[in-house]
């Protein structure tokens, strides 16, 4: 078995010896030739293969290269090289509708994580609410309590020797003393 590489042009390496990666000449078959179709595959190779066939079909249409096959041999390896371009071109997009996707996912975990920071900025929010509610009331239940015990502090209490009147029905009064219809009492 023979491998065939247009790094080095028409040189000949026994299977296994080629400086670079490459697939054997059975492999390939008719596409050993090194001038039409090297047996490597890599990137180099294809592209000067590529070139050199475009130069001798300007030159002599139908010929791939000295030791060929003919036209249909070359039409052939030109189908297989176009395959394999298609063959990349489609793995490179659909790497790049893999990274597109990752990168909608990646937005929609940074969107969702955004709506579940404002829901707690909310739910925080009405809780100050509601603490600034219960403080106020409080607030407010205080002041009433200072009132009321401001008003019994205000009411003065009644002094020893005072007449304490009611008139009938149980009203306080504070006069009528000789009236007919009131009673007193002496504070003691």
């Amino acid at each position: 078995l023979l491998q065939y590489c247009l790094h080095y042009p028409f040189a000949i390496y026994p299977f296994g010896q080629h400086p670079d990666f490459s697939r054997s000449a059975s492999t390939v078959g008719r596409h050993a030739a090194p001038s039409s179709r090297c047996s490597c595959w890599c990137r180099p190779c294809n592209l000067r293969a590529r070139d050199e066939r475009s130069e001798l079909r300007s030159v002599a249409p139908g010929n791939t290269a000295p030791g060929g096959e003919g036209g249909e041999g070359g039409e052939e390896a030109e189908e297989e090289e176009e395959e394999e371009e298609e063959e990349e071109e489609e793995e490179e997009e659909e790497e790049e509708e893999e990274e597109e996707e990752e990168e909608e996912e990646e937005e929609e975990e940074e969107e969702e994580e955004e709506e579940e920071e404002e829901e707690e900025e909310e739910e925080e929010e009405e809780e100050e609410e509601e603490e600034e509610k219960e403080e106020e009331e409080e607030e407010e239940d205080e002041e009433e309590e200072e009132e009321e015990e401001e008003e019994e502090e205000e009411e003065p209490e009644p002094s020893a020797g005072a007449l304490l009147c009611w008139q009938r029905g149980g009203d306080e009064s504070g006069g009528a003393a000789g009236s007919s219809l009131s009673w007193c009492q002496k504070v003691m």
